[in-house]
Protein backbone atom coordinates (compact mmCIF):
# COMPACT_ATOMS: atom_id res chain seq x y z
CA UNK A 1 0.00 0.00 0.00
CA UNK A 2 2.87 2.18 1.05
CA UNK A 3 4.49 1.91 -2.38
CA UNK A 4 0.92 2.35 -4.58
CA UNK A 5 0.68 5.80 -2.01
CA UNK A 6 4.62 6.68 -3.39
CA UNK A 7 3.30 5.45 -6.96
CA UNK A 8 0.33 8.08 -6.93
CA UNK A 9 2.38 11.43 -5.07
CA UNK A 10 4.97 10.42 -7.90
CA UNK A 11 1.75 10.67 -10.96
CA UNK A 12 0.68 13.58 -9.08
CA UNK A 13 3.23 15.36 -9.27
CA UNK A 14 4.18 14.60 -12.94
CA UNK A 15 0.97 15.70 -13.99
CA UNK A 16 1.31 19.18 -11.85
CA UNK A 17 4.28 19.66 -13.81
CA UNK A 18 2.68 18.87 -17.22
CA UNK A 19 -0.05 20.78 -16.42
CA UNK A 20 2.18 24.42 -15.90
CA UNK A 21 3.92 24.22 -19.29
CA UNK A 22 3.19 26.73 -22.18
CA UNK A 23 0.49 25.93 -24.58
CA UNK A 24 2.38 26.77 -28.06
CA UNK A 25 0.69 28.56 -30.47
CA UNK A 26 -1.95 26.54 -32.97
CA UNK A 27 -0.32 26.63 -36.47
CA UNK A 28 -2.33 25.64 -39.49
CA UNK A 29 -1.15 22.36 -39.32
CA UNK A 30 -2.67 21.46 -35.90
CA UNK A 31 -6.53 21.58 -35.18
CA UNK A 32 -7.32 24.48 -33.13
CA UNK A 33 -6.91 23.66 -29.14
CA UNK A 34 -9.93 21.91 -27.32
CA UNK A 35 -10.81 24.39 -24.95
CA UNK A 36 -14.12 26.42 -23.61
CA UNK A 37 -13.75 29.60 -25.59
CA UNK A 38 -14.41 32.10 -23.16
CA UNK A 39 -11.65 30.41 -21.07
CA UNK A 40 -8.20 31.87 -22.96
CA UNK A 41 -5.42 29.76 -20.73
CA UNK A 42 -1.65 30.09 -20.67
CA UNK A 43 -0.27 32.68 -23.63
CA UNK A 44 -3.67 31.77 -26.04
CA UNK A 45 -6.53 33.82 -26.44
CA UNK A 46 -10.00 33.15 -28.03
CA UNK A 47 -10.75 35.22 -31.20
CA UNK A 48 -13.99 35.32 -33.18
CA UNK A 49 -14.09 36.85 -36.30
CA UNK A 50 -17.19 36.83 -39.33
CA UNK A 51 -16.56 35.35 -42.44
CA UNK A 52 -19.27 36.74 -45.51
CA UNK A 53 -19.27 36.12 -48.93
CA UNK A 54 -19.28 38.40 -51.25
CA UNK A 55 -22.43 39.08 -53.36
CA UNK A 56 -20.67 38.53 -56.41
CA UNK A 57 -19.16 35.29 -55.95
CA UNK A 58 -21.92 33.59 -57.44
CA UNK A 59 -22.12 29.64 -57.74
CA UNK A 60 -24.47 27.15 -59.59
CA UNK A 61 -24.47 24.12 -56.82
CA UNK A 62 -26.74 25.97 -54.38
CA UNK A 63 -30.41 26.17 -55.15
CA UNK A 64 -30.59 30.02 -55.18
CA UNK A 65 -26.90 30.27 -56.65
CA UNK A 66 -25.27 31.63 -53.80
CA UNK A 67 -22.54 30.30 -51.44
CA UNK A 68 -22.99 29.30 -47.86
CA UNK A 69 -21.00 28.42 -44.90
CA UNK A 70 -21.50 25.33 -43.40
CA UNK A 71 -21.00 24.53 -39.51
CA UNK A 72 -17.91 23.45 -39.04
CA UNK A 73 -15.88 24.73 -42.29
CA UNK A 74 -12.32 25.17 -41.55
CA UNK A 75 -10.45 28.87 -42.71
CA UNK A 76 -6.60 29.95 -42.73
CA UNK A 77 -6.64 33.43 -41.33
CA UNK A 78 -3.14 34.98 -41.48
CA UNK A 79 -1.70 36.43 -38.32
CA UNK A 80 0.60 39.56 -38.52
CA UNK A 81 3.40 37.29 -37.24
CA UNK A 82 2.85 35.21 -41.11
CA UNK A 83 1.82 32.24 -39.55
CA UNK A 84 -1.59 30.83 -40.57
CA UNK A 85 -4.55 29.95 -37.93
CA UNK A 86 -7.84 27.48 -38.07
CA UNK A 87 -11.01 28.92 -37.22
CA UNK A 88 -14.33 27.33 -37.66
CA UNK A 89 -17.60 28.11 -38.66
CA UNK A 90 -20.49 28.48 -36.16
CA UNK A 91 -23.34 28.58 -38.22
CA UNK A 92 -24.64 27.59 -41.96
CA UNK A 93 -24.93 31.21 -43.69
CA UNK A 94 -23.91 33.20 -45.91
CA UNK A 95 -22.09 35.30 -43.26
CA UNK A 96 -20.97 33.20 -40.28
CA UNK A 97 -19.10 33.50 -36.96
CA UNK A 98 -15.52 31.57 -36.99
CA UNK A 99 -13.83 31.23 -33.38
CA UNK A 100 -10.36 30.48 -33.47
CA UNK A 101 -6.87 31.30 -31.36
CA UNK A 102 -3.99 33.48 -31.84
CA UNK A 103 -1.16 33.70 -29.48
CA UNK A 104 -0.79 36.84 -26.89
CA UNK A 105 0.52 39.54 -29.03
CA UNK A 106 -0.22 38.43 -32.79
CA UNK A 107 -3.53 40.32 -34.55
CA UNK A 108 -5.13 39.23 -37.39
CA UNK A 109 -3.80 39.65 -40.43
CA UNK A 110 -5.31 41.04 -44.22
CA UNK A 111 -6.04 37.44 -45.69
CA UNK A 112 -8.14 34.48 -45.21
CA UNK A 113 -8.16 31.23 -47.23
CA UNK A 114 -10.80 28.98 -47.68
CA UNK A 115 -10.15 25.81 -47.00
CA UNK A 116 -8.11 25.86 -44.26
CA UNK A 117 -4.39 23.72 -45.23
CA UNK A 118 -1.21 23.53 -43.99
CA UNK A 119 0.19 24.04 -47.25
CA UNK A 120 -0.75 27.89 -47.74
CA UNK A 121 1.24 30.93 -47.59
CA UNK A 122 1.04 34.39 -48.13
CA UNK A 123 1.27 34.00 -51.93
CA UNK A 124 0.33 30.64 -52.86
CA UNK A 125 -3.11 28.59 -52.40
CA UNK A 126 -2.58 24.96 -51.56
CA UNK A 127 -4.53 22.26 -53.01
CA UNK A 128 -3.51 18.94 -51.35
CA UNK A 129 -3.43 15.90 -52.94
CA UNK A 130 -5.20 13.98 -50.80
CA UNK A 131 -7.95 14.79 -48.87
CA UNK A 132 -10.81 13.22 -46.91
CA UNK A 133 -14.12 15.05 -46.80
CA UNK A 134 -16.03 11.69 -45.27
CA UNK A 135 -18.77 13.80 -43.40
CA UNK A 136 -18.18 17.08 -44.62
CA UNK A 137 -20.99 18.45 -46.92
CA UNK A 138 -18.77 21.65 -48.55
CA UNK A 139 -18.27 22.01 -51.62
CA UNK A 140 -14.13 22.64 -50.64
CA UNK A 141 -14.05 25.19 -53.79
CA UNK A 142 -10.86 27.45 -53.02
CA UNK A 143 -12.22 30.98 -51.66
CA UNK A 144 -9.71 34.03 -51.09
CA UNK A 145 -11.15 36.22 -47.82
CA UNK A 146 -9.73 40.31 -47.31
CA UNK A 147 -9.91 41.74 -44.40
CA UNK A 148 -12.29 44.77 -43.73
CA UNK A 149 -13.57 46.77 -41.23
CA UNK A 150 -13.03 45.33 -37.58
CA UNK A 151 -12.39 41.73 -37.18
CA UNK A 152 -14.57 40.58 -40.58
CA UNK A 153 -13.42 39.09 -43.88
CA UNK A 154 -14.52 39.17 -47.35
CA UNK A 155 -14.30 36.10 -49.13
CA UNK A 156 -14.94 35.42 -53.23
CA UNK A 157 -13.92 32.29 -55.35
CA UNK A 158 -10.09 32.10 -57.04
CA UNK A 159 -11.14 29.32 -59.74
CA UNK A 160 -13.54 27.39 -60.87
CA UNK A 161 -14.69 23.88 -60.63
CA UNK A 162 -15.46 20.67 -62.60
CA UNK A 163 -18.57 18.92 -60.53
CA UNK A 164 -18.36 15.30 -61.30
CA UNK A 165 -21.50 13.18 -60.11
CA UNK A 166 -20.90 9.67 -59.61
CA UNK A 167 -24.46 7.45 -60.05
CA UNK A 168 -25.29 4.00 -59.82
CA UNK A 169 -22.80 2.72 -56.95
CA UNK A 170 -23.99 -0.07 -55.23
CA UNK A 171 -26.02 -0.56 -52.50
CA UNK A 172 -23.43 -0.82 -49.67
CA UNK A 173 -20.92 1.27 -50.06
CA UNK A 174 -20.91 4.04 -47.66
CA UNK A 175 -17.76 6.30 -49.18
CA UNK A 176 -15.63 6.47 -52.52
CA UNK A 177 -12.56 7.50 -53.10
CA UNK A 178 -12.38 9.35 -56.19
CA UNK A 179 -8.83 9.69 -58.41
CA UNK A 180 -8.07 12.02 -61.02
CA UNK A 181 -4.59 11.79 -62.83
CA UNK A 182 -3.93 14.41 -66.02
CA UNK A 183 -1.14 13.51 -68.01
CA UNK A 184 0.36 17.15 -68.78
CA UNK A 185 -1.28 19.49 -65.90
CA UNK A 186 -0.80 20.07 -62.11
CA UNK A 187 -3.79 19.60 -60.15
CA UNK A 188 -2.48 19.86 -56.85
CA UNK A 189 0.11 21.67 -54.93
CA UNK A 190 0.51 25.18 -54.10
CA UNK A 191 -0.62 27.84 -57.27
CA UNK A 192 1.04 31.32 -57.35
CA UNK A 193 -2.07 33.89 -56.10
CA UNK A 194 -2.97 36.42 -58.84
CA UNK A 195 -4.89 39.70 -58.78
CA UNK A 196 -7.10 40.20 -62.24
CA UNK A 197 -7.04 44.21 -61.41
CA UNK A 198 -10.99 43.96 -60.23
CA UNK A 199 -10.19 42.63 -56.56
CA UNK A 200 -10.29 39.34 -57.38
CA UNK A 201 -7.99 36.57 -56.89
CA UNK A 202 -6.90 33.79 -59.30
CA UNK A 203 -4.40 31.44 -60.54
CA UNK A 204 -2.71 30.39 -63.50
CA UNK A 205 -2.65 26.75 -64.50
CA UNK A 206 0.87 24.99 -64.50
CA UNK A 207 2.89 21.93 -66.56
CA UNK A 208 2.61 18.85 -64.83
CA UNK A 209 5.85 18.96 -61.75
CA UNK A 210 6.65 15.75 -60.38
CA UNK A 211 3.53 13.94 -58.71
CA UNK A 212 1.04 17.37 -58.76
CA UNK A 213 -0.87 15.48 -61.80
CA UNK A 214 -3.29 13.63 -59.52
CA UNK A 215 -5.81 15.10 -57.18
CA UNK A 216 -8.00 12.31 -54.67
CA UNK A 217 -10.86 12.80 -53.00
CA UNK A 218 -12.52 10.44 -50.38
CA UNK A 219 -16.72 11.31 -49.80
CA UNK A 220 -19.68 10.46 -48.56
CA UNK A 221 -22.22 8.00 -50.67
CA UNK A 222 -25.90 9.28 -50.41
CA UNK A 223 -28.86 7.47 -52.83
CA UNK A 224 -26.24 5.70 -54.14
CA UNK A 225 -23.79 8.72 -55.76
CA UNK A 226 -21.56 11.08 -54.74
CA UNK A 227 -20.16 14.11 -55.66
CA UNK A 228 -16.98 15.62 -56.10
CA UNK A 229 -14.88 19.33 -57.03
CA UNK A 230 -12.35 19.77 -58.70
CA UNK A 231 -11.02 23.21 -58.70
CA UNK A 232 -9.60 24.45 -61.67
CA UNK A 233 -8.01 27.90 -62.76
CA UNK A 234 -10.17 29.71 -65.26
CA UNK A 235 -7.54 30.30 -68.23
CA UNK A 236 -9.37 29.22 -71.00
CA UNK A 237 -6.40 27.85 -73.22
CA UNK A 238 -6.12 25.11 -70.65
CA UNK A 239 -9.41 23.81 -70.87
CA UNK A 240 -9.38 21.35 -73.17
CA UNK A 241 -6.17 19.60 -71.71
CA UNK A 242 -8.64 18.04 -69.74
CA UNK A 243 -9.16 15.17 -72.58
CA UNK A 244 -6.04 13.81 -70.90
CA UNK A 245 -7.59 13.15 -67.47
CA UNK A 246 -8.38 9.88 -66.74
CA UNK A 247 -10.47 8.91 -63.48
CA UNK A 248 -10.57 5.87 -60.91
CA UNK A 249 -12.99 4.84 -58.23
CA UNK A 250 -12.59 2.72 -55.57
CA UNK A 251 -15.88 2.30 -52.91
CA UNK A 252 -15.78 1.52 -49.15
CA UNK A 253 -18.15 -0.07 -46.71
CA UNK A 254 -18.94 0.30 -43.26
CA UNK A 255 -16.17 -1.95 -42.48
CA UNK A 256 -13.78 0.11 -44.99
CA UNK A 257 -13.31 -2.87 -46.99
CA UNK A 258 -12.05 -1.58 -50.24
CA UNK A 259 -13.60 -2.20 -53.81
CA UNK A 260 -12.13 -1.26 -57.40
CA UNK A 261 -15.63 0.24 -59.03
CA UNK A 262 -13.82 1.79 -61.70
CA UNK A 263 -10.48 2.21 -63.37
CA UNK A 264 -8.77 4.72 -65.82
CA UNK A 265 -12.17 6.10 -67.72
CA UNK A 266 -11.42 9.03 -69.64
CA UNK A 267 -13.01 12.24 -68.64
CA UNK A 268 -12.80 13.86 -71.62
CA UNK A 269 -12.63 17.59 -72.56
CA UNK A 270 -14.45 20.29 -70.60
CA UNK A 271 -14.07 23.60 -72.26
CA UNK A 272 -13.57 26.56 -70.05
CA UNK A 273 -14.34 27.40 -66.79
CA UNK A 274 -15.57 30.74 -65.00
CA UNK A 275 -14.62 31.69 -62.33
CA UNK A 276 -17.01 31.37 -58.98
CA UNK A 277 -19.15 29.44 -61.15
CA UNK A 278 -19.58 25.28 -61.29
CA UNK A 279 -19.16 23.19 -64.74
CA UNK A 280 -21.66 20.45 -64.14
CA UNK A 281 -20.15 17.28 -66.19
CA UNK A 282 -22.17 14.81 -67.34
CA UNK A 283 -23.18 12.41 -64.57
CA UNK A 284 -20.46 9.05 -64.39
CA UNK A 285 -22.68 6.00 -64.63
CA UNK A 286 -21.16 2.99 -63.12
CA UNK A 287 -21.75 -0.26 -64.27
CA UNK A 288 -22.50 -2.88 -61.82
CA UNK A 289 -21.27 -5.71 -64.41
CA UNK A 290 -19.08 -7.41 -62.63
CA UNK A 291 -20.76 -7.30 -59.26
CA UNK A 292 -23.95 -9.34 -60.54
CA UNK A 293 -25.33 -12.61 -58.78
CA UNK A 294 -26.21 -14.78 -61.93
CA UNK A 295 -27.61 -16.90 -59.31
CA UNK A 296 -29.91 -14.24 -58.06
CA UNK A 297 -33.83 -14.94 -58.19
CA UNK A 298 -34.04 -11.67 -60.16
CA UNK A 299 -32.07 -12.81 -63.15
CA UNK A 300 -34.18 -14.09 -65.96
CA UNK A 301 -32.87 -17.24 -67.84
CA UNK A 302 -33.40 -19.39 -71.19
CA UNK A 303 -31.77 -22.88 -71.21
CA UNK A 304 -31.17 -22.90 -74.65
CA UNK A 305 -30.08 -26.36 -75.69
CA UNK A 306 -28.78 -26.42 -79.04
CA UNK A 307 -28.36 -29.73 -81.17
CA UNK A 308 -25.02 -30.67 -81.56
CA UNK A 309 -25.27 -30.03 -85.35
CA UNK A 310 -25.54 -26.28 -84.67
CA UNK A 311 -22.94 -24.63 -82.45
CA UNK A 312 -24.23 -22.42 -81.06
CA UNK A 313 -25.19 -20.41 -77.52
CA UNK A 314 -26.43 -22.45 -74.93
CA UNK A 315 -27.81 -19.76 -72.23
CA UNK A 316 -28.89 -16.38 -72.10
CA UNK A 317 -29.26 -14.42 -68.72
CA UNK A 318 -30.31 -11.13 -68.18
CA UNK A 319 -31.17 -8.59 -65.31
CA UNK A 320 -31.36 -4.99 -65.43
CA UNK A 321 -30.94 -1.78 -63.13
CA UNK A 322 -31.67 1.76 -63.55
CA UNK A 323 -29.21 2.18 -65.87
CA UNK A 324 -27.78 -0.76 -67.25
CA UNK A 325 -29.33 -4.32 -69.06
CA UNK A 326 -26.66 -6.73 -68.09
CA UNK A 327 -26.30 -9.94 -69.88
CA UNK A 328 -24.56 -12.79 -69.40
CA UNK A 329 -24.49 -15.72 -72.70
CA UNK A 330 -22.75 -19.00 -72.57
CA UNK A 331 -21.59 -21.04 -75.36
CA UNK A 332 -19.35 -24.24 -75.33
CA UNK A 333 -15.38 -23.28 -75.50
CA UNK A 334 -15.14 -26.22 -78.24
CA UNK A 335 -16.16 -23.73 -81.25
CA UNK A 336 -12.85 -23.53 -82.57
CA UNK A 337 -13.22 -19.90 -84.26
CA UNK A 338 -14.93 -17.20 -83.07
CA UNK A 339 -13.06 -15.00 -85.31
CA UNK A 340 -15.32 -12.94 -87.79
CA UNK A 341 -18.37 -14.12 -85.97
CA UNK A 342 -20.90 -11.34 -85.14
CA UNK A 343 -23.20 -11.22 -82.12
CA UNK A 344 -26.68 -9.63 -83.07
CA UNK A 345 -29.18 -8.17 -80.42
CA UNK A 346 -32.76 -7.94 -81.12
CA UNK A 347 -35.24 -6.19 -79.38
CA UNK A 348 -39.43 -6.29 -79.03
CA UNK A 349 -42.42 -5.14 -77.10
CA UNK A 350 -43.73 -7.98 -77.39
CA UNK A 351 -47.11 -6.58 -78.80
CA UNK A 352 -48.30 -7.47 -81.83
CA UNK A 353 -48.41 -5.56 -84.69
CA UNK A 354 -48.45 -6.01 -88.69
CA UNK A 355 -46.81 -8.67 -88.88
CA UNK A 356 -43.89 -10.72 -87.26
CA UNK A 357 -40.03 -9.93 -88.13
CA UNK A 358 -39.82 -12.27 -91.53
CA UNK A 359 -37.00 -15.16 -91.14
CA UNK A 360 -35.72 -17.63 -93.66
CA UNK A 361 -35.29 -20.49 -91.57
CA UNK A 362 -37.22 -21.00 -88.10
CA UNK A 363 -35.69 -23.62 -87.47
CA UNK A 364 -32.71 -21.06 -86.57
CA UNK A 365 -34.66 -18.71 -85.05
CA UNK A 366 -37.41 -18.09 -82.61
CA UNK A 367 -41.33 -16.20 -82.82
CA UNK A 368 -40.77 -12.83 -81.09
CA UNK A 369 -44.92 -12.78 -80.10
CA UNK A 370 -44.47 -9.35 -81.45
CA UNK A 371 -43.28 -7.16 -83.78
CA UNK A 372 -38.83 -6.95 -83.33
CA UNK A 373 -39.00 -3.22 -82.44
CA UNK A 374 -35.20 -2.47 -83.09
CA UNK A 375 -31.90 -5.19 -84.10
CA UNK A 376 -28.20 -4.08 -84.42
CA UNK A 377 -26.90 -6.88 -86.95
CA UNK A 378 -23.11 -7.57 -86.87
CA UNK A 379 -21.98 -4.49 -84.80
CA UNK A 380 -20.77 -7.05 -82.33
CA UNK A 381 -17.93 -8.88 -82.83
CA UNK A 382 -16.98 -11.53 -80.90
CA UNK A 383 -13.84 -14.29 -80.59
CA UNK A 384 -12.77 -16.81 -77.90
CA UNK A 385 -11.64 -14.47 -75.79
CA UNK A 386 -12.99 -10.92 -76.61
CA UNK A 387 -16.39 -9.13 -76.89
CA UNK A 388 -16.68 -6.02 -78.44
CA UNK A 389 -20.35 -4.03 -79.59
CA UNK A 390 -22.05 -1.04 -79.61
CA UNK A 391 -26.14 -0.87 -79.30
CA UNK A 392 -27.29 2.51 -81.27
CA UNK A 393 -23.96 3.83 -81.79
CA UNK A 394 -23.28 3.36 -77.87
CA UNK A 395 -20.28 1.67 -77.03
CA UNK A 396 -21.32 -1.54 -74.41
CA UNK A 397 -18.91 -2.67 -71.45
CA UNK A 398 -17.93 -6.14 -72.05
CA UNK A 399 -15.80 -8.77 -70.35
CA UNK A 400 -15.07 -12.52 -71.73
CA UNK A 401 -13.99 -15.72 -69.39
CA UNK A 402 -13.49 -19.03 -70.91
CA UNK A 403 -12.35 -22.01 -68.74
CA UNK A 404 -11.16 -24.31 -71.55
CA UNK A 405 -14.88 -26.05 -71.80
CA UNK A 406 -17.58 -23.00 -71.27
CA UNK A 407 -16.94 -19.60 -72.59
CA UNK A 408 -18.93 -16.75 -70.74
CA UNK A 409 -19.76 -13.21 -72.50
CA UNK A 410 -20.99 -10.21 -70.73
CA UNK A 411 -22.40 -6.96 -72.03
CA UNK A 412 -24.09 -4.02 -70.18
CA UNK A 413 -26.30 -2.80 -72.74
CA UNK A 414 -27.11 1.16 -71.63
CA UNK A 415 -30.81 1.72 -71.11
CA UNK A 416 -30.49 5.21 -72.34
CA UNK A 417 -29.06 3.65 -75.87
CA UNK A 418 -33.04 2.80 -77.71
CA UNK A 419 -36.55 3.98 -75.97
CA UNK A 420 -37.29 0.10 -75.63
CA UNK A 421 -34.89 0.11 -72.38
CA UNK A 422 -35.00 3.41 -71.76
CA UNK A 423 -38.76 3.01 -70.30
CA UNK A 424 -39.82 1.13 -67.44
CA UNK A 425 -42.12 -2.24 -67.65
CA UNK A 426 -41.41 -5.57 -70.08
CA UNK A 427 -38.97 -5.66 -73.07
CA UNK A 428 -38.16 -9.07 -75.01
CA UNK A 429 -35.08 -9.53 -75.65
CA UNK A 430 -32.79 -11.97 -78.13
CA UNK A 431 -29.41 -12.14 -79.10
CA UNK A 432 -27.73 -14.38 -82.82
CA UNK A 433 -24.57 -15.51 -82.92
CA UNK A 434 -23.45 -15.45 -86.80
CA UNK A 435 -20.87 -17.48 -88.02
CA UNK A 436 -20.00 -16.49 -91.43
CA UNK A 437 -23.38 -16.63 -93.44
CA UNK A 438 -24.12 -19.67 -91.60
CA UNK A 439 -26.92 -18.27 -88.69
CA UNK A 440 -27.37 -20.17 -85.54
CA UNK A 441 -29.74 -18.24 -83.17
CA UNK A 442 -29.43 -18.15 -79.48
CA UNK A 443 -32.77 -20.05 -79.31
CA UNK A 444 -32.93 -22.14 -82.27
CA UNK A 445 -36.24 -24.06 -81.09
CA UNK A 446 -38.64 -23.48 -83.64
CA UNK A 447 -41.43 -21.02 -82.34
CA UNK A 448 -39.57 -19.78 -78.97
CA UNK A 449 -40.41 -16.70 -77.65
CA UNK A 450 -37.63 -14.09 -76.58
CA UNK A 451 -37.23 -13.84 -73.24
CA UNK A 452 -38.84 -11.29 -71.23
CA UNK A 453 -37.02 -8.79 -68.88
CA UNK A 454 -38.25 -6.59 -66.55
CA UNK A 455 -36.76 -3.50 -66.31
CA UNK A 456 -37.08 -0.75 -62.90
Amino acid sequence: MKKNLVLFAAFVACAAISCSKAVEPVKENNEPAQQEETTPTHGMRTVTITASIDDATKTSYAADGTFSWTAGDKISVLGDDDNFYTFIAKSTASSSVFTGTLPDGVSLGSRAYFPADAGHTTTQFNIPKEKNLVGNPSADIPMIGTKGEGDSFSFTHCAGAAQLTITNIPDGIESVQISIVNASLSLSGPFTIKEDGGGHYYWEPLGKTDDRDTFIRKVTVASNSAQVYLPYSCDSSYGNLWAASTISVIGYDALETSTTLLTGKTMGALGTFTRAHIKPLTPLILSNLSRVNWEDAGVVTSNLNPSDSRKCLTELKVIADSYYMYVRLKGPEDISDYVGNYLDVYLSDGQLGGGHYSLADNNKYWSTEGDIVYREEHKGTITSSSLSMTINSKSVETKTENDGTTIYWYLALPRSAHSLLSSTGTVYVGFVLWNGWDVTGVIPTKYSSMLSVSLP
